[in-house]
């Protein structure tokens, strides 16, 4: 048997009145963790590092640092500029891509 893997959004809201224009929405990915680089403003260091592995096992593994931190989005079609937090995140400090 198949089991239904919709997902319903439980808690949306949002203060008409408030000039912030604040919002919660739960949103699963399903994603392991997130990670943010070296722009993000970090907010909190829970000072608990983590042992990352990729899928690849010859990578080998690093360390690094759980942060929740804020990083800035502008919406092209607006200007209008958003600051996203990402709580429990993972901290990558160095270029993955060139």
């Amino acid at each position: 048997m198949i089991e239904d893997q919709t997902r319903t959004v439980t808690d949306v809201s949002s203060n008409l009145e408030n000039q912030l224009h604040e919002t919660t929405l739960e949103l699963d990915s399903h994603a392991d963790t997130c990670v943010l680089g070296r722009d993000t403003l970090i907010l909190l260091n829970f000072n608990r590092p983590v042992t990352v592995q990729g899928y690849d096992p010859a990578l080998g593994t690093t360390k690094y640092d759980v942060v929740s931190g804020v990083v800035a989005y502008t919406d092209p079609n607006t200007g209008e500029e958003y600051h996203l937090v990402i709580n429990q995140a993972i901290q990558c400090n160095v270029e993955l891509m060139t």
